[in-house]
């Protein structure tokens, strides 16, 4: 039975306005921030499809995010996440890789639940993977719609099994 849903951010939840699947969006936000403060949401959109769907769940499982590194840090953007994550986890911050079973078993350990219950969402293969071999359930995210769907098949199952 899942008891956690940890979601990755960066093109999962926060994507650029001007190329959706372009480059790296800490770097991004890293050389905007080098010209001078800015306007964040000028140049990122946030998913608030899939963001109220976790607002609206986490009431009954308790939702974690974990990033890659502290774009989620950024004023902004933070008083959106912060409301709706139990904890909010960067790789960098932890000293782990995103695409290493270790960061994910870190994670457990943080979250003091056994893999096998935790589920982990993210548009990244090879964090899937590196999840997968750490023990987690996970989700490839292609899309919101087919992510709340599974969500939701998930969480359902999660009920009927009580």
């Amino acid at each position: 039975m899942i008891k956690v849903i940890v979601s990755d951010l960066s093109r999962v939840l926060l994507f650029r306005k001007d190329n959706p699947k372009l480059g790296k969006l800490n770097d991004y936000h890293k050389k905007l921030l080098q010209e001078g403060d800015y306007d964040f949401w000028e140049y990122f959109e946030l998913n608030t499809k899939l963001l109220e769907f976790y607002r609206e769940i986490s009431s009954s499982i308790d939702i974690y995010l974990f990033t890659s590194k502290y774009i989620q840090e950024y004023p902004p953007i933070r008083r959106k996440l912060r409301p709706v994550f139990k904890k909010i986890f960067s790789a960098a911050r932890l000293g782990v890789h995103k695409s290493t079973p270790e960061a994910y078993q870190k994670i457990s350990n943080l979250i003091d639940l056994p893999p096998q219950k935790i589920l982990f969402i993210d548009d990244s293969q090879s964090n899937i993977g590196a999840a997968k071999r750490a023990g987690l359930n996970t989700i490839y995210f292609t899309d919101t719609e087919t992510a709340i769907k599974e969500l939701r098949e998930i969480l359902t199952s999660n009920t009927l099994r009580h």
